[in-house]
């Protein structure tokens, strides 16, 4: 007798997100894992202190260093980037893909609805969305004795590591006619960005994502060293 296939039911954010850490792993980022709790002063340039998204704050958190849920992968990630620039470090890319929290949904804590985009048997009181991140400081090229004398990595670079990220997904940049394209950030979509180095990626109309050179003033803020590049991805569709 024959054994009957089970059927996959397969998830398209989480294959999204198995494709984003290929593609990045490929172009030689190191995955980070970070907790979904952050500090609101973290915080602060990536939800405009609160006014971008509702901030959900825990009721009785260990700490005021983790007391907000996370609306951005990149504070993690920075802090990571910083930590590893102060043991030394010059050469950093970094990535990670999680859940983050925008806020309450709307319907309340109420039983997450089939249609709903979110994870199953995620939180049904917070607005989650699935995103990949990355940061990247340091030169062009491989690390050899030779990488003193090699150009800093600059906004194009970023761009690049963005376009291919989104081919593997699937979503081909076309800056004049086509379903996903890259056009100048406002700064008010994207604080922790340099204005006038920064950009945004529309896919159908819908923001997608950014990716830029770090704010001058957040680098000061963080202490970091050389031009520091952040991008962020909205996986969940």
């Amino acid at each position: 007798s024959g054994r009957v296939p089970v059927a996959r039911v397969t998830d398209p954010v989480q294959d999204a997100q198995e494709t984003a850490r290929e593609a990045l792993l490929a172009a030689g980022f190191d995955e980070a894992v970070n907790m979904g709790f952050v500090s609101p002063r973290e915080l602060a340039p990536f939800d405009g202190e609160g006014t971008r998204f509702g901030r959900l704050i825990l009721r009785n958190p260990l700490s005021e260093d983790v007391s907000v849920m996370r609306v951005s992968l990149l504070p993690g990630l920075l802090r990571n980037l910083v930590h590893n620039q102060r043991h030394g470090e010059t050469d950093v890319r970094l990535f990670e893909t999680g859940t983050v929290f925008h806020g309450a949904r709307p319907e309340g804590a109420e039983p997450r609805p089939q249609t709903d985009d979110g994870p199953p048997g995620g939180d049904a009181y917070a607005l989650e969305r699935t995103h990949v991140s990355a940061v990247m400081v340091g030169v062009r090229g491989p690390l050899t004795h030779q990488t003193r004398t090699m150009p800093e990595l600059d906004f194009y670079d970023v761009k690049g590591v963005a376009q291919e990220l989104l081919g593997a997904l699937g979503l081909h940049v076309d800056a004049w006619d086509g379903d996903t394209r890259v056009i100048p950030l406002p700064q008010s979509a994207a604080p922790h960005l340099h204005p006038g180095m920064s950009a945004l990626v529309m896919h159908q109309g819908v923001a997608l994502g950014t990716f830029g050179v770090l704010h001058p003033k957040l680098a000061k803020t963080l202490e970091t060293r050389g031009v520091v590049l952040a991008l962020e991805l909205d996986l969940t569709g």
